[in-house]
């Protein structure tokens, strides 16, 4: 379980990483933006899922590479989404962007985080719209080659380039379960004072404290080194029982 914990930790950690890639957006996603919506193909109603996110911002709006990496594809598709970039971030963490306007780093290219990749496009007079009829940025993560949800992985809950916006903050239910356990095991936590499986008030003043303890910056965030002084508490504390 520790081992399953720390994997899951270190892709979130990859995940809090990764700026919002335009600026301008209010953080909110209708039905037919998120990950989940359908879209008719072939004359199919819902008849392909979306498998990304789209940004609702202006036509024009720069593009920033959320995370360094290499670009594999920068070119307009023949299919549905027009003028787009690849971006490899390793890790087997790529990202997608579909109806740019323009395009600004070619194929192998090297880029750095926060660095301009391109322009929003998708309006009906744009280069490069795809099957896009109004200005958007289309941004798809992928795992391992499988798309991800942007958002319940975590990887829009973070800092614009840039720009800071307030999205709802999300982890893994399972993961702050295990964690709690923990902080009960190790005395930072008690079992009246918190809500089991949500990352409330209590459980982030528990893991300040942890923190404190530990002399690491007390902001109350699940990172690597956060959980393995739990873990060294945890294992000092079972060797006292």
């Amino acid at each position: 379980m520790k081992d399953l914990i720390r994997q899951i930790l270190k892709e979130q950690v990859k995940a809090s990483e990764f700026c919002i890639p335009v600026k301008g957006w209010d953080g909110k996603l209708s039905k037919s933006q998120d990950f989940t919506a359908c879209r008719n193909y072939k004359g199919k109603k819902c008849g392909r899922k979306h498998k990304a996110i789209d940004f609702e911002v202006p036509s024009g709006s720069e593009v920033y590479a959320p995370q360094s990496g290499k670009v594999t594809a920068s070119y307009i598709t023949g299919d549905g989404c027009g003028g787009m970039i690849i971006i490899d971030h390793g890790d087997g963490i790529k990202t997608k962007y579909c109806h740019l306007k323009r395009r600004d780093v070619t194929s192998q290219d090297e880029v750095v985080k926060g660095e301009i990749i391109g322009l929003v496009g998708g309006d009906a007079k744009d280069i490069g719209r795809g099957n896009s009829v109004s200005a958007h940025l289309h941004y798809q993560v992928r795992k391992n080659s499988t798309p991800i949800d942007p958002v319940s992985n975590g990887y829009v809950s973070n800092e614009v380039c840039g720009e800071t916006i307030i999205t709802q903050k999300r982890v893994d239910p399972d993961i702050v379960r295990e964690l709690q356990d923990y902080l009960v095991i190790a005395g930072y936590l008690y079992d009246v004072d918190y809500k089991y499986g949500i990352l409330d008030t209590d459980t982030i003043n528990a893991i300040k404290e942890l923190q404190k303890e530990h002399n690491l910056t007390p902001d109350g965030e699940i990172n690597k080194e956060t959980v393995d002084a739990l873990l060294k508490d945890v294992a000092e504390s079972k060797s006292d029982n």
